[in-house]
């Protein structure tokens, strides 16, 4: 009788510390995932640093400016290097909107893993009612 009250504790404890990692633990470590997901995506599509050169020729692809007196040669080069400012200005704009995609993605990915792992426990009873049902 003894040996069925200790394994029945056994039982209890491991329920509860379940529990206790279920709703504890294991949230945070899914937003620490989460947070790691987000910086990632933010180094990966280098927001920051596309924010901060959004203006900067392409590639660094410039005209010098060779003759001061040749207003030919003047607007030729100051056409290149709009066309050039614009084009990086294009091409940031649209991978910085790319990686906004990307953080909003995962974040909404982040709150349906959340909502999941904490409603999960909740399916158990019933799948397992399910189960014995379509057995028989």
């Amino acid at each position: 009788m003894h040996a069925y009250i200790i394994e029945g504790m056994g039982l209890t404890i491991l329920i509860s510390e379940y529990i206790a990692w279920h709703y504890g633990r294991a949230p945070t470590e899914i937003l620490e995932l989460g947070r790691n997901f987000l910086w990632f995506g933010w180094n990966v599509f280098s927001v920051e640093l596309l924010s901060k050169t959004l203006f900067a020729p392409f590639y660094r692809i410039q005209e010098g400016y060779k003759n001061w007196t040749d207003f030919e040669a003047l607007g030729e080069t100051i056409v290149a290097n709009t066309v050039s400012r614009a084009v990086g200005f294009l091409l940031r704009i649209f991978i910085i909107a790319a990686g906004f995609l990307f953080e909003t993605i995962i974040c909404i990915a982040m709150v349906m893993a959340l909502t999941a792992w904490i409603l999960f426990p909740i399916f158990i009873p019933f799948l397992i009612f399910s189960g014995i049902y379509l057995l028989f």
